[in-house]
């Protein structure tokens, strides 16, 4: 009778919770056993089955206390009574939901568990976090255990523990406060920590590394970084004033010239993604660190000290490029590197000549070397500049092909730019509020003005691929090449030409002259119905549609490839307004 009144029971608050949980069928079921242990201690364990994977179980102890997760659970009930635990099981989240609540009869409690765990916390440099208990119910028996959500486990610890984080995020901690013997309680609480102090970022990088010292204040040093891959950008600055260099390799060899104690400082920073706007990298991770060396064997001081000048050629491009580096002897070694970064360098002599194939700036470097028991090396990086090379220089003629009734003053511009290839971008602007129009290789452009007066005319050029070089010290950038022109267009009144009905607008007929296709675009015009007709020289109608204009513009690609060729005139209707345009069809 006690077994079928517990399914009884079961069995309705089963059906009680389907109101609550969408459960799918045959593919999920939730179940669960339990004994009891002494003072109010209860340990559950999941008899659950489901098919597919991602299974969470969650439990509910029936007391307010909150809730627990996992196939097994353990729990301290305070005070004697009939309490409703609860299983819920999710598999896949949306695949099954299910759930099985059990009265649990609690008789034993005789010393009620008054732990209330809770916890303060402070957060100081390099990712030191102080931890103080403030919970309350405990004595000089309670166990205090954390758990700092980074992956270094449960810890039995004191009340007031400091743990180190070494990479920034956001921690759940987790504190857990027990009392043991026939009084067995224990309590817990959680609370989310933004450690923002920590000397690593969520990229994990970890700045470290290790030197070796060599004979007469020869240092190498190799990067140890915890989290340096391959494209890490390592600056060094070996704290003796000689400036910062910036390398991608994991080595950096420097010399000092005087015994002391240096500060050397290593900067990490590890670059995802490019700017072509700016021509910048963009740094989403950083990390850095100091190390003091010591330095005692410096007994002939290195007083190599590089330096060159560069003088342009008479021919395109050449530099040609002179040491006057000092401190040297019969025995100096030159290694020069040419433009890029100038990380690869190659031996040469004291007078080099370079040739660079496009205008810019670029950067040499040299290094000049000692060699035995007193070897001595120093370098520098210089910028030159090339500007005597064939570069973009914007220019165009124009031809005025007269006036016409209705239409207005046509014009012709043809670009006479140098320095252009086939990625040439064009941007002609006529000067009189119409639209500018662009494209690749539109070298050649047909206006109409409509009215008389003094119009500046600009064409503006640029490649459509933008050149790249990489000056030292970065991981690329991007040059752009862009270069304008502009003239006045003087426009007299005509003789016996029409007024221009709105003269405010602009209608674009691109490309003229054309193949009998080409595009109408008319700006600053009405919202409604209009008329588009195409009317040839002898006013006879070849093209007639209607259309509606919306936001103020119409647009329409329009074909006469079967009209003779000549000159068509263009003529928009409208409510209250007409528009007129020519275009000329030819070369087929």
């Amino acid at each position: 009778m006690k077994t079928m009144t517990k399914n009884l029971l079961r069995s309705f608050l089963l059906i009680v919770s389907i109101g609550y949980f969408t459960m799918a069928k045959a593919q999920c079921s939730a179940s669960f056993t339990y004994t009891l242990g002494t003072n109010g201690q209860a340990s559950f364990t999941s008899t659950s089955t489901w098919t597919g994977s991602g299974a969470q179980l969650f439990w509910n102890p029936g007391d307010g206390s909150g809730s627990g997760y996992g196939n097994t659970y353990n729990h301290t009930y305070i005070a004697n009574g009939t309490y409703y635990v609860t299983l819920f099981l999710n598999v896949d989240s949306s695949t099954c939901t299910s759930a099985d609540t059990v009265p649990v009869v609690i008789t034993n409690v005789t010393t009620p568990c008054t732990l209330a765990a809770s916890y303060t916390y402070s957060i100081g440099a390099n990712g030191v976090v102080s931890f103080t208990s403030n919970s309350t119910g405990t004595n000089s028996a309670t166990k205090y255990y954390w758990n700092f959500g980074d992956g270094s486990g449960r810890q039995l610890l004191t009340g007031t523990p400091s743990h180190t984080y070494t990479i920034q995020g956001l921690y759940k901690v987790w504190l857990i406060t027990m009392d043991t013997g026939t009084a067995y309680c224990a309590d817990s609480t959680i609370q989310n920590i933004d450690v923002t102090t920590a000397d690593s970022n969520t990229c994990g990088l970890h700045a470290n590394f290790l030197y070796s010292i060599g004979a007469n204040g020869h240092v190498t040093f190799t990067n140890t970084s915890a989290g340096y891959t391959y494209g890490t950008i390592s600056t060094w600055n070996p704290g003796d004033g000689s400036g910062a260099t910036a390398t991608n390799a994991s080595t950096f060899n420097h010399i000092y010239i005087a015994n002391g104690t240096y500060n050397v400082n290593l900067l990490d920073q590890i670059f995802t993604s490019y700017d072509t706007l700016t021509g910048n990298d963009t740094a989403y991770c950083t990390d850095t660190i100091t190390i003091p060396i010591n330095i005692t064997n410096v007994t002939v001081p290195c007083t190599l000290s590089a330096n060159f000048i560069a003088i342009n050629d008479t021919a395109l491009g050449e530099i040609t490029v002179i040491s006057n580096s000092t401190g040297t002897n019969s025995g100096t070694q030159y290694y020069w590197g040419q433009g890029a970064d100038s990380v690869a360098v190659t031996l040469g002599s004291d007078t080099m000549m370079f040739n660079y194939t496009s205008n810019g700036t670029y950067y040499i470097k040299l290094v000049v070397k000692d060699t035995g028991t007193a070897f001595c090396a120093d370098s520098i990086v210089l910028p030159i500049n090339i500007s005597n090379r064939d570069s973009l220089h914007a220019s165009y003629s124009s031809t005025y092909l007269g006036d016409s009734i209705g239409i207005g003053y046509e014009y012709n511009f043809y670009s006479t730019s140098t320095g252009v290839n086939g990625n040439t971008w064009y941007l002609w602007n006529p000067g009189d509020t119409t639209a500018a129009d662009s494209g690749i290789g539109m070298t050649y452009y047909n206006h109409n003005y409509k009215y008389p007066g003094v119009h500046t005319v600009t064409l503006s050029v640029w490649f459509a691929s933008y050149p790249k070089i990489k000056p030292h010290g970065t991981m690329s950038y991007t040059r752009y090449d862009f270069s304008s022109y502009s003239q006045n267009i003087y426009i007299s009144s005509p003789q016996g030409i029409a007024n221009i009905t709105d003269v405010g607008s602009g209608m674009s007929l691109y490309p003229t002259p054309n193949n009998g296709q080409f595009r109408m675009v008319l700006n600053n015009v009405s919202d409604g119905n209009a008329n588009v007709e195409i009317i040839n020289v002898l006013g006879e109608t070849m093209y007639k549609v209607m259309m509606q204009v919306s936001n103020g513009r119409l647009q329409q690609d329009i074909n006469l490839q079967n009209a003779p060729n000549g000159s068509y005139f263009v003529r928009v209707v409208t409510p209250g307004k007409v528009y007129v345009g020519r275009t000329v069809i030819s070369n087929r």
